[in-house]
């Protein structure tokens, strides 16, 4: 096996998954870029509506060298009042 391997090598295959993105791929990535410079949505809504992790969303716009704006994640609702004592607040664990 390692004998083919390197002669598959040899004849300049390196096998594996190709790198880049297919092109269904690069079109969500073009909407990608069109909906987040827009800052109309947050990128949770931007995952929900295009149906990609958050994850995806980032690699896409690393695919297509868009900054990353901090504001563009904070939720929309994060200046209302007692939101920073819901992200404070302890878990309560029972034991039974």
């Amino acid at each position: 096996m390692k004998a083919g391997l390197d002669a598959a090598l040899a004849n300049g295959n390196r096998g594996g998954r190709p790198k880049g993105l297919t092109k269904k791929a690069i079109e969500k990535a073009y909407a990608v870029e069109t909906l987040y410079r827009e800052k109309k949505f947050s990128t949770r809504k931007l995952t929900a509506h295009l149906g990609i992790s958050r994850a995806t969303l980032y690699s896409y716009l690393k695919y297509r060298k868009i900054p990353i704006d901090k504001e563009h994640s904070t939720p929309q609702n994060y200046n209302r009042p007692f939101y920073h004592l819901l992200l404070q607040t302890p878990q309560i664990v029972l034991i039974l």
